[in-house]
């Protein structure tokens, strides 16, 4: 359930993401536990590659 819940929230932050400024693993990390939620870089990290979403290099879009 918590492993759901943390998958989800980083699933949203990622989507809300600015695509020519991405947030990096650690800045997702430190976005959730300003919510409460406690998470390391390394998790985000891994909930992200289970999602198919890109590293931040690999999500930003030059204009």
């Amino acid at each position: 359930m918590r492993q759901e819940l943390n998958l989800t929230q980083t699933q949203k932050l990622s989507e809300k993401m600015i695509q020519s400024h991405p947030l990096s693993d650690q800045k997702i990390a430190e976005k959730m536990q300003e919510k409460g939620i406690s998470i390391s870089r390394r998790t985000v990290a891994k909930y992200r590659g289970q999602m198919g979403i890109a590293d931040a290099g690999g999500r930003k879009v030059y204009l």
